[in-house]
Order: structure tokens, then C-alpha cells, then sequence
């Protein structure tokens, strides 16, 4: 079994754990079959963008493992969940926090609620939503290459719904970017689709991972994770 010695994940509901006890999530029972300690930076709603930027703020953590380590590669370990595109946060000067937003969710902040009505009704569009979910991809993918340290990727769940037709070149193109090997449901799947709709493995919300479902995506990433960082 490879060793590992930390985790750190990053994503939305999907690893936070919606509808299960935290020591039920994926990402908890991937970390005691790897017998490591998990850090656990997702959050619910999260957004690509947010979990982008915790982990930028952990780079010099990870750094410090790999300076302490003679063979850090396998010290420690990168999960990325990628979620909806949709999702995207705003810097709230307020709180001086990071705040999530989606389409549709309201804020009884002022400024909060102003930036996502004008977000949503004049600047987001589909292609460049797209566009940036690769360029984060390739971003994510780059910085911790650069470093050497070892990562893979998830989906939370795939949006077929997305007009992709409309800039179908510029599509392929920028998929290119993309290691399809560093997923470890493949590229184009997700755990909604293989967890929750071809195995029915649903929480009460009807939406989420059950244990079951968890426990299945964690076996599917410890299978992963020793087949490819052997």
C-alpha cells in the first residue's frame, strides 16, 4: 500500500459531506484505509474559485512538508473536487472573508446581494465560466507539478446542461489542457452520476452521497491512489 502521510481535499458538499457524520465522508474514510491524517478545507456550497484559492494559502505548508521530508512525493497527497461552474465568490470587505455564491441563492447582505445580481445578470456567461474551470484546472495542475507534489481530481458532478455548441472549437481547444489521467472517476463522470445515479446510493436530500455512497467513492480513490503513485 502506497504511504501517505497527509491529505489535504478541497471541493463543496460532495467532500464536506452533506446528509452523512463527517467521519463518514469520503475523504475521512479514504484517509483511516491510508492510515494518514486528513485536512479537509472543503465547504459547503463551495466554489472552484474558493477552493483554488485555500489551497494557494496551503502552498507554503505543503512546501514545508516537502522540505522535511526526504521522500515527501509520497508524504502528502492532494484531493481537488471540482464542482459546479456556475459557483464562483466574492471578497465580502465586511467580514473580510471569502464568500460563496450560486445562481438563484440570495443574501440578506446589501453589498453581497448587489454583487451577485449584477454578476449573474451582466457578466457571467457559459464560455467564459467554462473557460475558467480549465484554466483553474491547468493552473492547479502546473503549481503543484511544479512543486512535485502529488494530486488527483474529482467531479462532483458534471453540467451537461452548459451550452457547449455555441464554442465547440475554442471547447476542444481548451480541454487540451486537461490530463484526463489525474481523475480518479473518470473525466467525464462525476460521483453524483456513478454514486447517486447509476447506484441509487443517495442520503435522505435525495441529491448527496449515503455512507454507502462515500464509502464507494473512497474505494474507488484508494484504488486509485495505489495504482498510480506505486
Amino acid at each position: 500500500m502506497v504511504k501517505i502521510g497527509r491529505i489535504y481535499s478541497y471541493g463543496d458538499s460532495f467532500v464536506v459531506g452533506d446528509g452523512v457524520a463527517p467521519d463518514k465522508t469520503w475523504v475521512s474514510v479514504l484517509a483511516k484505509m491510508l492510515n494518514t491524517q486528513l485536512i479537509n478545507h472543503a465547504v459547503n456550497g463551495g466554489s472552484n474559485r474558493l477552493s483554488y484559492i485555500k489551497l494557494l494559502n496551503d502552498l507554503s505548508e505543503l512546501e514545508l512538508l516537502r522540505g522535511i521530508c526526504d521522500d515527501y512525493q509520497h508524504k502528502v497527497l492532494v484531493l481537488f473536487n471540482w464542482t459546479g461552474t456556475m459557483r464562483t465568490c466574492f471578497y465580502h470587505k465586511g467580514s473580510k472573508e471569502w464568500q460563496n455564491v450560486l445562481i438563484g441563492h440570495s443574501s440578506f447582505d446589501k453589498e453581497l446581494s448587489n454583487k451577485i445580481e449584477q454578476y449573474y445578470s451582466y457578466f457571467y456567461n457559459d464560455f467564459e465560466a467554462q473557460a475558467d474551470y480549465y484554466m483553474q484546472q491547468a493552473a492547479v495542475s502546473s503549481i503543484l507539478e511544479s512543486r512535485q507534489i502529488k494530486y488527483a481530481f474529482m467531479n462532483s458532478f458534471v453540467e451537461d446542461y452548459l451550452d457547449k455548441v455555441a464554442f465547440a472549437e475554442q471547447y476542444e481547444k481548451i480541454t487540451r489542457l486537461i490530463d484526463p489521467s489525474k481523475y480518479i472517476i473518470p473525466f467525464g463522470s462525476s460521483i453524483y452520476d456513478e454514486a447517486c445515479l447509476k447506484r441509487n446510493m443517495v442520503c435522505a436530500d435525495g441529491f448527496h452521497p449515503s455512507e454507502e455512497g462515500h464509502e464507494y467513492v473512497a474505494k474507488l480513490a484508494f484504488d486509485y491512489i495505489n495504482e498510480t503513485f506505486k
